[in-house]
């Protein structure tokens, strides 16, 4: 298991001791940092509680790619003692025997396994609108890709073979990927190995600052524009305010009022995705309407942004946003 980290927060604990809860016959934990910081320390100080499980860690900066995501993981599954490799974001929990479930799912001709990231326990109002975006945008979408047998790159957590993970280019092919999970997923998928999404994953959202939901968000639109231009495409008009564009554009035919078609579209559309968190146990609150009317209306400016976005930042990183990488693309 692989859980790079940079800063330190209040998730971190109870996302990497639910590492050490999994009914699973060996595995190691390796934690990875390009540099010592508080959040090592932070780990180490959770993994001394579990003697039992060997753990790791990892303080260095190969510089083997642009993204510091990947220099993150680069020396980890170089060292990593098994051939099965398994990375999770560090806020990222695992139920109970979720990693046995996932490797059920790694057969012969599998390349990765992913879950479907749900937002949980949001501390703030900017949290509950990244919980409207993961939870009732993005989610039921990969869920239903799942149930149709389609399968997509997700960072949240990531299960291959470093074997196969080599024979496809390894590292240094993913030296200018944008995302690194777009990215593996296609170039194992030209090696022959397809790519499966198993269920769902918390993740441990807790408080977080609009700014950074807006970066992270048009980060994620940027890495679909390159690596899955039709998906980047599609899912604008597959979304609550072109839906109620469209819908108020047509009032007009039927008599009736575009404004009300207008709020009657994004209502019905706000009702299905509390339906579904309703269902899924996901959270829902009384501010979990006005969270979801807020990223319905952001959604088309984020969108447009990443659209024409030329020059991309993570971190100190800069990308110049040209073509798909060549990373990602075909042998």
């Amino acid at each position: 298991m692989i859980v790079p980290v940079k800063d330190p927060s209040p998730e971190i604990g109870p996302a990497l001791a639910s590492l050490f809860s999994q009914n699973y016959p060996a595995f190691e934990l390796i934690v990875s940092a390009t540099e010592e910081t508080p959040a090592l320390e932070q780990a180490r100080t959770i993994a001394a509680k579990f003697p039992s499980v060997p753990a790791r860690f990892i303080a260095r900066n190969p510089r083997a790619a642009d993204n510091p995501k990947i220099n993150n993981l680069a020396l980890p599954i170089a060292e990593a003692a098994y051939d099965l490799i398994f990375v999770k974001d560090a806020n990222i929990r695992l139920k109970d025997g979720r990693l046995a479930e996932m490797t059920e799912n790694f057969t012969n001709d599998t390349g990765l396994v992913v879950s479907v990231p749900v937002g949980i326990e949001p501390a703030n109002f900017a949290a509950e609108i990244e919980c409207a975006a993961m939870n009732g945008y993005v989610a039921r979408f990969l869920l239903a890709a799942s149930a149709l047998g389609l399968g997509f790159g997700i960072g949240a957590t990531m299960l291959f073979s470093r074997s196969d993970f080599e024979r496809a280019g390894g590292i240094a092919r993913l030296a200018t990927a944008i995302g690194e999970d777009h990215a593996i997923s296609k170039m194992l998928a030209a090696i022959g190995r397809k790519t499966i999404i198993s269920g769902a994953v918390e993740q441990i959202l807790g408080a977080r600052k609009l700014s950074d939901i807006w970066s992270r968000q048009l980060r994620w639109a940027v890495c679909r524009r390159v690596e899955a231009p039709a998906i980047f495409y599609a899912e604008l008009f597959t979304s609550a305010f072109v839906a109620a564009l469209s819908g108020a554009a047509g009032a007009a035919v039927l008599g009736l009022s575009p404004l009300a078609i207008f709020a009657g579209t994004i209502g019905v559309w706000i009702a299905v995705d509390l339906l579904l968190a309703a269902a899924k146990g996901w959270p829902c609150t009384w501010r979990s309407p006005l969270a979801a009317l807020c990223f319905i209306f952001a959604f088309p400016l984020i969108w447009l942004q990443a659209r024409f976005t030329r020059r991309l930042f993570w971190g100190d990183v800069a990308f110049v946003i040209e073509r798909p990488a060549k990373s990602a693309g075909a042998v």
